[in-house]
């Protein structure tokens, strides 16, 4: 048994989980879970409407929401996911290009690297955190997050055979099939994996 093997079955024994911002409070993991299902689900429905149509004041709830990591305290990414993506990306790029660049990133007719491509020559920098939480809200378990703490973790805990560069499209692609592979071996749901990964590299 690999080390990344025992620490996911010994996960999953646990019925109450700590957060990494308060390790002195454990919490039901399906009240955890709970919680991130349903900030993900108020995300997709708002980006199942109009995205022309999204202003700066839906943009910074959407990416505060993708970050809610169903404890009370702390966050999903870490709070630089919310700076990087909307302080530091889309309040400074205006709402009306960002909402262009996500139409072309969920446009189901291509195939996804050329999506996120478009979308990142639109964006104008690759945008890993951004373009991968919106993809994962509205595909859980088919798409994941990819912050640079997960994508370390990912190739720490030897899931990958390969350095996989941030932001790459081939690379998330890749990404996303190893975990896809990990969710299912495992039967983990999607809103556990990025769990998994930050506290599991912290174990070991």
């Amino acid at each position: 048994m690999n080390e990344i093997e025992q620490y996911i079955n010994e996960y999953k024994r646990k019925d109450k989980i700590t957060s990494t911002a308060n390790r002195n409070v454990p919490v039901p993991k399906e009240e955890v879970f709970g919680k991130r299902e349903q900030s993900e689900q108020q995300v997709r429905e708002a980006l199942s409407g109009d995205i022309s149509r999204l202003n700066l004041e839906d943009w910074d709830w959407i990416v505060k929401t993708m970050n809610d990591n169903g404890f009370e305290w702390g966050h999903r990414f870490s709070i630089y996911f919310y700076v990087n993506s909307f302080s530091k990306g889309i309040k400074k790029k205006g709402a009306p290009l960002v909402n262009r660049a996500v139409m072309a990133l969920v446009r189901p007719d291509r195939p996804m690297e050329e999506r996120i491509q478009e979308f990142q020559g639109m964006y104008g920098t690759p945008a890993p955190g951004l373009f991968s939480g919106i993809l994962y809200v509205l595909e859980p378990g088919t798409f994941f997050p990819w912050t640079g703490a997960l994508n370390k973790s990912v190739m720490k805990l030897g899931l990958v055979n390969r350095p996989l560069k941030l932001g790459s499209p081939d690379d998330y692609v890749e990404y996303c099939h190893t975990l896809s592979g990990l969710m299912k071996v495992y039967g983990l749901r999607p809103q556990e994996i990025d769990y998994v990964l930050t506290t599991g590299i912290e174990s070991l």
